[in-house]
């Protein structure tokens, strides 16, 4: 019995193995293994393929295939499964992946081994060539790795083109370096576009721009040659190899005949491979030894200098000095003097701010003299690791002091009052916050639409549209049977006939004859009970009928008492009567139902906050934030952010109170005097506006202005019009571009509240200055700095002590503590 079980399971459970296939590869292409199983049943658990080092092992699947068949009368059913396992060496040589167990369903089989040998194509370094050179293989901790990619492919050979997802033609020629896409231990850079041409070529199977000279000299050969250049931050020191890169390259080398329908058959093409050198890099520590204080986080080689945009200025009047630091380096992540100390000096500081032109970074200083003593600009002084070799130690510069000649003010004339002193005039909005809100009345909470009612409101329109022009098109075709125009005009039909005087017999007939869509002379015979029962009419009202024709007809033939006009009506009405009352009762159901679909819902009670605002009053401003904290706790009233934010605002928490104004912004998106306070927060950090392109920020500032309900119910507008113009008034030019211009909106309104809104990452404020690490432990030499008070994405979820972001540009760790989540 137990060999006959095992005979069953074993045919219901079968292991095929197939490949490698090829076993021997040319190196950067790839070998393929199936693992198939079939079975009645079968439902293998995936393989875990061993790993072998410098062979990439991908699998792909499972894909599954169902086969019935009959034998012997009875119904059998096979599964068949299949995973594939995708080799493709990293080097040259011989693999051998080891025999390894896998569940198959029922039982656990060995698989395996398998070998597998890579050997290099070597034609392919005839007609190409591939060059990937670090700029420095000897650099520092935070000093850019610079890396320039250049390939070429004999000018005289065709290459093929193939075309991405989204429809783009790109030349089929392909860059294989992992390490180019994502380098362990060190940040991707951005780099600027190559000048000139430029074409779509294949980096890793990803489209890469790369400039493109179509007949490059080198040596003896042209070339149609391919540039692109790729660079990182590294973030820890060691030792890196970063394995060989490959060139592969397809080309075509016979032309196949074109088809009826264009398409192409009996062509040849092949693929060559063009194999690089390992790179050996090394990334040192910055030293400790001799870090000045502050160090401003450079890492390179630069120069300074200064300028003004005027040598002569009165006292209090503008003058504009301009930093410029150039050179090579982390750019992106150095940080410049504030220069506060120059207010003892006697030049106050009234703004700053910084771009990058020309390869070099500008920053601007806003000062303005305070009395005529003062007769020059100070130097600037700023530091750097210097990474030059034989040097490789901390530099010390400063720009040479610009002379400035200041001249006094007239007489009787005094200097107006600068933006710190109390003396300034107040100018809510300008130089001042605006007061606490009102905030008496119902609490103004953040209402957060259902996924479902955005769909409604998307799609709600459509299928209601879409309904009636079905029930239009069903009335329309059933107005065109003539047959049912009679049914349904029988009654009016028959009072007509009663009263013009004709004999009711015949309006009786010819009122039945409709409703069973025959002749009225065919009303007339011994089966008329049996057809209008069969037609729905009721027993009772079926003999009704069939006795009034009995009566009429044999007093028309036969003499004796006949018809009268009342009793037709008498028996018409209560024929229509009984189809009414049931249409009522369909269609009031139909409206119970519609209407068991609202909902009410009730505000919450108002409650007051005076205790809070009265420590506010008194200058107590942590006392009065912790009470409307714990007021919000209680009613979830947005405008209790507001005064948070004024509160920290007040205690020069400028970083809380962004925080806390963006979380008041989720109720009360456009309160004019909650933006403003924002604004000015703002610009006490000196934060600038967000890097982006104008158009897009104009989006996003309009989405920031509506709530989530608000985009809801336009949507919903937009996309009700759209249905309407579109669906109902499709023949006319006119309302069908109108159709249009209102979907184009609505969809984009649509696409926010159903995937972009829910896609995009939790946003958060820097509380204090975030230093972003690459791991999330501490000890680590940071990767970039934000400021106080910059709006950040949180890309990790969870309630661990660190959390990833993403701020301008940059990613890494940053402890949790230090980030106010906007919610």
């Amino acid at each position: 019995m137990s060999l006959l079980l095992a005979a069953v399971v074993g045919a219901q459970e079968q292991l095929r193995v197939q490949g490698p296939v090829p076993a021997t590869v040319v190196l950067g292409s790839t070998s393929r293994i199936d693992l198939v199983v079939e079975g009645q049943d079968s439902e293998p658990d995936a393989p875990s393929v061993p790993s072998v080092p410098g062979l990439s092992i991908r699998l792909t699947g499972p894909s599954r295939q169902m086969f019935t068949s009959f034998s012997g009368g009875i119904v059998m059913k096979q599964v068949t499964t299949t995973y594939q396992v995708i080799l493709q060496p990293q080097q040259e040589g011989k693999y051998v992946i080891p025999a390894f167990a896998w569940r198959t369903g029922a039982k656990t089989q060995n698989v395996g081994p398998f070998a597998l040998e890579a050997v290099k194509e070597l034609r392919g370094g005839e007609f190409g060539y591939l060059t990937v050179q670090a700029e420095k293989q000897r650099l520092y901790v935070h000093e850019p790795l610079r890396v320039r990619v250049e390939f070429g492919v004999d000018k005289s050979l065709r290459l093929m083109q193939g075309r991405a997802n989204n429809g783009q033609p790109y030349y089929d020629v392909e860059v294989q370096a992992p390490w180019l896409s994502s380098m362990v231990g060190a940040e991707p850079l951005t780099d600027p576009d190559e000048q000139g041409e430029r074409a779509p070529v294949v980096l890793n199977q990803t489209l890469q721009m790369a400039a493109y000279d179509a007949d490059h000299a080198r040596g003896a050969k042209a070339y149609q040659s391919f540039t692109f250049r790729k660079s990182f931050l590294p973030t820890r020191p060691g030792k890196f190899t970063l394995d060989a890169p490959m060139l592969r390259y397809d080309v075509l080398l016979r032309e196949g005949r074109v088809g009826l329908f264009g398409e192409r058959s009996g062509g040849q093409q092949q693929n060559y491979y063009v194999y690089g050198k390992p790179i050996e890099i090394e990334v040192l520590a910055i030293p400790e030894q001799g870090r000045p204080s502050p160090y401003y986080g450079a890492v390179g080689r630069f120069a300074v200098e200064a300028s003004a945009d005027r040598d002569r200025v009165k006292v209090g009047n503008s003058v504009k000095v301009t930093l410029a630091i150039r050179g090579s380096g982390n750019f992106e992540f150095l940080r410049v003097p504030d220069l506060d100390h120059f207010e003892a000096l006697g030049l106050h500081k009234l703004a700053q701010s910084k771009a990058q032109k020309d390869g070099a970074l500008l920053v601007t200083y806003d000062l303005t003299p305070l009395s005529p003593t003062v007769k020059e600009i100070p130097a600037i002084e700023w530091n750097f690791f210097d990474t030059t070799p034989g040097v490789e130690k901390f530099a010390s510069i400063a720009t040479k002091p610009l002379p400035l000649t200041v001249q006094p003010l007239a007489e009787g004339e005094s200097l107006a009052p600068l933006t710190d002193e109390v003396k300034k005039a107040v100018v809510p909005g300008v130089n001042d916050i605006f007061d606490l809100p009102e905030l008496a009345g119902a609490p103004v909470v953040r209402t957060v639409p259902s996924a479902a009612s955005g769909l409604l409101g998307a799609f709600l329109p459509w299928a209601l549209v879409f309904a009636w022009l079905v029930v239009r098109s069903f009335v329309r075709e059933r107005n065109r049977d003539p047959l049912a125009v009679r049914a349904r005009q029988a009654a009016a039909a028959c009072e007509r006939a009663l009263a013009a005087g004709e004999e009711p017999l015949a309006a009786l007939a010819e009122y039945l004859g409709a409703k069973l869509r025959v002749p009225a002379a065919a009303v007339i015979g011994q089966d008329l009970p049996q057809r209008l029962l069969a037609a729905g009419f009721a027993a009772e009202l079926a003999a009704k009928c069939a006795t009034a024709i009995e009566q009429g007809t044999a007093a028309r033939y036969g003499g004796g008492g006949g018809l009268d006009a009342a009793a037709v009506r008498a028996l018409v009405a209560a024929l229509e009567a009984r189809g009414a009352a049931a249409s009522a009762g369909s269609a009031a159901r139909g409206l119970l139902l519609a209407l068991s679909l609202l909902a009410v819902t009730d505000g919450l009670r108002a409650q007051s906050a005076e205790d809070a605002v009265a420590a506010y009053r008194k200058g107590d401003y942590a006392t009065a934030e912790r009470a409307f904290a714990t007021r919000f706790e209680q009613t979830g009233d947005r405008r209790l952010w507001f005064a948070r934010g004024n509160c920290f605002f007040r205690q020069q928490d400028y970083a809380r109170a962004v925080w806390a104004y963006e979380c008041a912004r989720l109720g009360l998106p456009r309160d004019a005097e909650l933006l403003a306070n924002l604004k000015l927060a703002r610009q006490k950090l000196e934060l600038g506006g967000e890097a982006s392109q104008p158009f897009a920020e104009a989006l996003a500032d309009v989405r920031d202005r509506l709530s989530r309900g608000e985009l809801v119910l336009l949507s919903t507008m937009l996309m009700t019009l759209a249905a309407l113009l579109l669906g109902l008034g499709w023949r006319k030019p006119v309302t069908r571009w109108l159709g249009v211009f209102a979907l184009l909106p609505g969809g984009l309104l649509a696409a926010e509240v159903l995937w972009l809104g829910p896609a995009r990452p939790p946003q958060a404020v820097a509380l204090g200055k975030l230093e972003l690490v690459s791991e999330p432990r501490t000890g680590l030499t940071p990767v970039a700095s934000v400021a106080p008070g910059t709006r950040v994405s949180m890309r990790s979820e969870g309630g661990g002590e660190w959390v990833r972001v993403d701020a301008e540009g940059h990613s890494g760790y940053a402890p949790r503590k230090q980030l106010g989540k906007i919610d």
